[in-house]
């Protein structure tokens, strides 16, 4: 539990939500042990940095980019974690 408390500052509900699943997934006992947790954690970027200057429309791009990028281009995971729907997403992405 310590390995999590100390990466929670620095990660956002996905990203906590996407270590537990993998390490559910990952772990060979009935019991997540510190070892699988910290392969994963060394797996992850230790910050998303992102720019918060700009216009709302600017940021919403880089955001969707950002989360695109992390479910590796799929539109329908991406459409889902952002909480739109599919087809909003492709139009945000054409303009």
């Amino acid at each position: 539990m310590q390995l999590i408390r100390n990466q929670v500052p620095y990660m956002t509900v996905n990203q906590l939500r996407h270590l537990i699943k993998q390490a559910a997934l990952n772990e060979q006992d009935y019991v997540i042990s510190a070892e699988t947790l910290s392969h994963l954690l060394g797996e992850q970027p230790s910050s998303n940095t992102m720019k918060l200057s700009g216009t709302l429309k600017e940021i919403e791009k880089e955001i969707i980019q950002l989360v695109l990028h992390e479910e590796n281009n799929n539109q329908s995971k991406a459409a889902e974690r952002l909480g739109i729907n599919r087809a909003t997403l492709w139009r945000k992405l054409k303009e």
